[in-house]
């Protein structure tokens, strides 16, 4: 289900069901390291992400909406990409400080795949800049 088109998913239900996530993956993994993974990373990366979209926002990288897109993403136009820079980097930090500790082929393969969807997000956004600022 697309979160973006339904507007019955508010922030109330998508926290209750991401927190029924974490106790169920810590119950089947028998670890509490899931939920303090999650609540380091995330109270980090809110931190970090308000002074990184002001810098975002100072090196002008706003989204690219082309004129032959749909009239909706007009609404779009001064928003901030590369933005998933400081929601990532905190989990990735602590993937590697948990993986070093505990010594875990899991916690390794969720990194890589992580950093994976990482770079091709990252790579969307850089060139999504990159063909703004030929074409303007």
């Amino acid at each position: 289900m697309m979160i973006g088109k339904t507007r019955s998913l508010t922030f109330t239900s998508l926290f209750f069901l991401l927190v029924i996530s974490l106790i169920v993956n810590s119950y089947i993994f028998n670890s509490l390291l899931i939920i303090n993974i999650f609540l380091i990373s995330s109270l980090i990366s809110l931190v970090i992400t308000k002074y990184g979209f002001k810098i975002i926002t100072r090196l002008n990288l706003l989204q690219n909406i082309r004129s032959e897109g749909p009239s909706l993403h007009f609404n779009k136009t001064n928003t901030p990409t590369m933005g998933g820079i400081f929601i990532i980097l905190p989990f990735l930090l602590l993937l590697l400080i948990v993986n070093n500790y505990f010594d875990s082929i899991g916690i390794l393969l969720l990194f890589f795949c992580t950093i994976s969807f990482f770079i091709i997000g990252f790579l969307d956004d850089y060139l999504s800049i990159q063909t703004k600022k030929i074409q303007v």
